[in-house]
């Protein structure tokens, strides 16, 4: 526990470096999508390869289903989000930000001196 409060110091982001990569990945995905506005944070999202897929960035929820599962948004939500000119971690579930996980990595376990104690 100790040693991943102190971990997480050396992030350079709000979220952990996994996820920071993930989404760099997703961003170079999203270069493949096509957003075009549907309605306010609606988008309808195509792919050049083919798919059509529906996100909304208020329920932060895509047709693909991965950002509902993983919370992550995926390329298709991201392209959408870069249309608005937002950044793709502010979308990051709370799950995966600093605070949280400072939260979770707060509390001290204390050492016992034995086995029998």
């Amino acid at each position: 526990m100790a040693s991943r409060r102190s971990a997480c110091h050396n992030w350079r982001y709000s979220v952990g470096p996994r996820i920071f990569k993930i989404i760099e990945k997703n961003k170079l995905g999203s270069s493949q999508c096509i957003p075009r506005l549907a309605g306010e944070k609606l988008y309808q999202v195509s792919h050049i390869y083919g798919g059509e897929f529906v996100v909304d960035l208020r329920a932060k929820t895509c047709s693909c289903r991965r950002w509902n599962l993983c919370g992550i948004p995926c390329p298709h939500a991201i392209s959408a989000i870069f249309q608005r000119c937002k950044n793709p971690i502010t979308y990051v579930d709370e799950c995966y930000k600093l605070e949280t996980y400072m939260k979770a990595y707060e509390p001290v376990i204390h050492p016992i001196p034995s086995m029998n104690q």
